[in-house]
């Protein structure tokens, strides 16, 4: 078992406003997280670093936790001049469970999961990818709504809040093919799935990953679907960028680090594809390690 995870800037953005955090220290119970700072709001860079440290610390203190506690406690290492809407930031994370692997995603976003080596196999050689798609069309119902009932009250009433979550199936060299299509409301409650059918409602998106079925786990900010061609401007599949992003050719070491790095700073190049958004990926793997 093992995990790891970056995060790369691009262009856009003077300062990365994504970060990421992986632990290994606790056996089988390793780690990874992702948050995306929101670019309008200041200083997310920092957000982004608040909210991932205050689920780092909470993670494995009690069987479960809750985005009230993590955000509460991110909103504790405000100084000023920083200010609340710093933590305008997505959170994405993966911790490793005796059962598999639980994912908790508050705003956009992307999970991916690998299926292990089955019989029935579609493509000889070649991964199944199972992904979860978090769409708030570009303005994800972040954490730090919760600190301030007058900005959560504003933002639903200019009609934001809608969550879409679509699930994919992803084989190499294929378009991506649409398995569902769901949509909530994580401030409002209102869903068009029973309660329960995707992990519950509210701020967290919940599920879990068996590792009889699994043995890879991946999670993405939203970076992973802003990548274009450069000649002729237009966007790049983002199964084809998870493809990429997911064939680790080992998981010793920074196995995440020198995947995503390569991709980058070689793959792009020779694809002809420019990075338009920061981007942030972190993986556990549930395999055995040599």
């Amino acid at each position: 078992m093992h995990a790891d995870t970056f995060f790369a800037g691009c262009r856009a953005h003077k300062v990365c406003q994504d970060y990421s955090r992986a632990s290994n220290l606790i056996p089988n119970r390793s780690y990874a997280i992702v948050s995306d700072g929101c670019s309008s709001s200041p200083d997310t860079d920092f957000g982004a670093r608040f909210l991932t440290l205050a689920a780092a610390r909470d993670l494995f203190r009690s069987p479960n936790f809750y985005p009230e506690d993590i955000i509460t406690k991110a909103a504790t290492f405000l100084i000023p001049p920083l200010v609340p809407e710093c933590l305008d930031a997505t959170l994405l994370i993966a911790r490793e469970t005796p059962e598999g692997v639980d994912v908790h995603v508050a705003g956009d976003g992307f999970v991916i999961a690998r299926t292990r080596n089955l019989p029935d196999r579609q493509v000889p050689g070649c991964s199944h990818l199972l992904t979860y798609e978090f769409d708030f069309r570009g303005a994800p119902a972040y954490l730090s709504y919760l600190l301030d009932s007058g900005r959560r009250e504003t933002y639903l009433k200019e009609g934001y809040g809608v969550r879409t979550i679509r699930a994919w199936s992803l084989w190499q060299d294929r378009e991506p093919s649409l398995l569902s299509l769901h949509s909530d409301n994580p401030f409002t409650g209102e869903a068009d799935y029973p309660s329960g059918h995707l992990g519950g409602m509210g701020p967290f998106f919940t599920h879990t990953f068996p590792r009889e079925t699994y043995d890879l786990v991946v999670i993405c900010t939203d970076g992973a679907g802003a990548f274009q061609h450069k000649e002729t401007f237009e966007p790049v599949s983002f199964g084809k960028v998870l493809y990429h992003l997911t064939a680790f050719p080992s998981f010793t070491g920074e196995f995440v680090t020198r995947r995503v790095r390569k991709f980058l700073t070689k793959e792009c190049t020779e694809l002809g594809w420019v990075q338009n958004d920061d981007l942030a990926v972190g993986a556990i793997y549930l395999g055995d390690t040599p």
